[in-house]
């Protein structure tokens, strides 16, 4: 999750809110999201950091982290599709 002050500032006194996109559940729902297959999410999260992981034995990751990854160049490998 993303966390950004309300008042623009870093203090630890600041009001959070929490910005979160719509949840993707099971390696099939990531992988379509990437538009990859389920084998290459384990890879891209092993090797390159992708931000997904299990919860209670199912994977999980948020969209809006998985574009924010994206857009850093977390895609920027020889392995992710250009987009």
């Amino acid at each position: 999750m993303a966390f950004t002050t309300t008042d623009g500032h870093t203090s630890g006194a600041s009001v959070m809110r929490v910005k979160q996109g719509r949840m993707l559940y099971g390696l099939r729902e990531i992988a379509a999201a990437l538009r990859c297959s389920e084998k290459s999410v384990l890879r891209y999260v092993a090797r390159y950091g992708l931000p997904a992981g299990k919860i209670g034995g199912r994977w999980c990751a948020d969209e809006a982290r998985l574009r924010e990854w994206l857009e850093r160049g977390g895609g920027s490998h020889p392995l992710c599709p250009p987009r």
